[in-house]
């Protein structure tokens, strides 16, 4: 039974992870609104940017170069 719902979780881990964050940012627009719910959403994309390492590699580049050009 445990290694069917394993089966099954790995299979579909993306629409439970899809839902758990719908459920949290459900719960931030009730809790604190609409404007809030939007900055929580902002701050969580730019921390899955910012915690990509190739993303960070790639920002380092071009920010040496815009250096050296000046």
């Amino acid at each position: 039974m445990l290694i069917e719902f394993l089966e099954e979780f790995l299979e579909n881990r993306k629409k439970y992870f899809g839902a758990i964050w719908g459920f949290i940012f459900g719960l931030i627009l009730i809790k604190y609104g609409f404007v809030k719910m939007i900055i929580v959403l902002a701050v969580t994309v730019l921390g899955y940017n910012l915690g990509d390492c190739e993303k960070i590699g790639s920002l380092k580049k071009i920010i040496i170069n815009r250096l050296k050009e000046d």
